[in-house]
């Protein structure tokens, strides 16, 4: 569990085992709340998640669940919509932020009552190489490079992610994690088209796609 210790609470699902139930599903958000009841059961991990939202009323408990449409066993959206209910006659006491792919459209096709609860919806398309590049910078930034003005991925291999990715964000990063170790085997600052070609053509992809990265 992430947390503000002055505004927030909050409980990740990092992605649902597609195996798992509606109570192996439910299991895992009270522990991610750093909850353990004594009784395993729907009613006391229900009554024990009340409770802890009840005694943190006054901050913003969020529940977080990615790859949102492995979330197709029945009764697991329904868990969520209760979950949702529990309340204060002032607010909510559990915010839900799911992301998932596109597959997800369809679960919630096929869960009215749940739809009919989202406040807000979210489609993030396909990045365009501009896009590519920021998101480097970006996630870069982050993980502590301290000069934007030395590339660390030129121009070309920007454009090569680009090609490859589709634009599709995880993709991107998976591709960049596997050429900045490449760059480090062999000693590179700078990581050039070459470098992202070869972690490519390690890759299982389309043939097209390595005819592309050549």
């Amino acid at each position: 569990m992430a947390s503000d210790p002055e505004k927030y609470d909050t409980a990740v699902i990092g992605s649902p085992i597609p195996s798992w139930t509606s109570f192996s599903l439910f299991e895992a958000i009270v522990n991610q709340f750093g909850l353990r009841p004594e009784k395993r059961s729907f009613a006391a991990y229900m009554e024990a998640l009340n409770n802890y939202l009840m005694a943190n009323r006054d901050r913003i408990n969020t529940l977080i669940i990615d790859d949102a449409q492995n979330l197709n066993k029945r009764g697991q959206l329904e868990l969520l919509r209760l979950a949702q209910n529990l309340e204060t006659p002032q607010h909510k006491l559990l915010n839900l932020v799911l992301f998932g792919q596109l597959e997800w459209a369809r679960v919630l096709e096929a869960a009215p009552n749940f739809q009919q609860r989202i406040n807000m919806t979210f489609t993030l398309f396909p990045l365009n190489t501009e896009d590519v590049g920021d998101l480097i910078r970006f996630r870069l930034a982050h993980a502590g490079a301290t000069d934007a003005q030395a590339p660390v991925f030129d121009d070309e291999a920007v454009s090569l992610i680009h090609l490859f990715s589709e634009g599709n964000p995880r993709v991107i990063v998976t591709m960049c994690r596997n050429a900045l170790l490449f760059a480090s085997q062999i000693n590179k600052s700078v990581v050039d088209r070459e470098i992202v070609a070869h972690t490519i053509d390690k890759t299982t992809l389309p043939d097209a796609a390595k005819v592309a990265a050549r």
